[in-house]
Formats: structure tokens, C-alpha cells, sequence
């Protein structure tokens, strides 16, 4: 594969919900976690292949967009993965520009999650 990609989530507000709000704060999580399968697949551009530079993937036969899942590992923590040529299309190769699709969705979550989460706070 072309390298790993390492993140570093600061978990202290997720902890202090997991502690007092299990249930709920696992459910949004996971709310969060299908809104970006979501986004991801909505991304997908239905001209076919190539698609531009610098934007999502193109659909030939559907297998990246058919591929990308959801699932639960345990509380607080949710897995979105996929086909292993969808990293090669989000980041590129020495032949081959990017077509993003992967962190524009956890963009977009991480912007929705404060207002997915602020009812906890209440």
C-alpha cells in the first residue's frame, strides 16, 4: 500500500460522555459514522473514469462506492472502510493525481459533530 495514515483524537469530552451517557453518545457516533459513508458515496461522480483531478472518483463498475461500510467495534468507536484502491484515489500515485473523496466526508463530520452532540450537554 502507499503508506498509513496515522490520527491522533483527543477523547476526553468522549470519554466523560461514554461515562455518563453510554447509550446516546455511542448512537451519535454512529450517526456520525453512516453520515460519512453517506457523504462518501454521494461524492462519487456518475460521468465515469477518470474523473477530473482533484475530484472524487468517477463510477465504472461501482466496487469502491459498493465497497465502503460501517462498523461497530465497540462504544464510541466505528470503522468506515473500504476497497484498499479507494487510499490510491484519495491521495494519488506517482502517475496518477488525487481524486479526494475520503477526507472531504470527515471534514464534513467534523464540522456536524458539535451539533450532532450539543444536546448531550444540556
Amino acid at each position: 500500500m502507499a503508506g498509513d495514515i496515522s490520527y491522533t483524537l483527543d477523547t476526553r469530552v468522549a470519554d466523560r460522555l461514554l461515562r455518563n451517557m453510554p447509550g446516546e453518545a455511542d448512537r451519535l457516533t454512529g450517526k456520525l459514522a453512516f453520515d460519512t459513508q453517506a457523504d462518501m458515496q454521494l461524492s462519487y461522480g456518475s460521468a465515469g473514469s477518470p474523473a477530473p483531478e482533484g475530484s472524487p472518483p468517477g463510477i465504472v463498475t461501482g466496487t469502491l462506492k459498493g465497497s465502503i461500510q460501517v462498523r461497530h467495534i465497540r462504544p464510541l468507536l466505528w470503522q468506515i472502510f473500504g476497497a484498499a484502491h479507494g487510499l490510491y484515489l484519495e491521495w494519488g500515485t506517482a502517475r496518477m493525481g488525487a481524486r479526494p473523496h475520503i477526507m472531504p466526508a470527515f471534514n464534513k463530520a467534523k464540522e456536524r459533530a458539535p451539533l450532532e452532540f450539543r444536546g448531550l450537554f444540556k
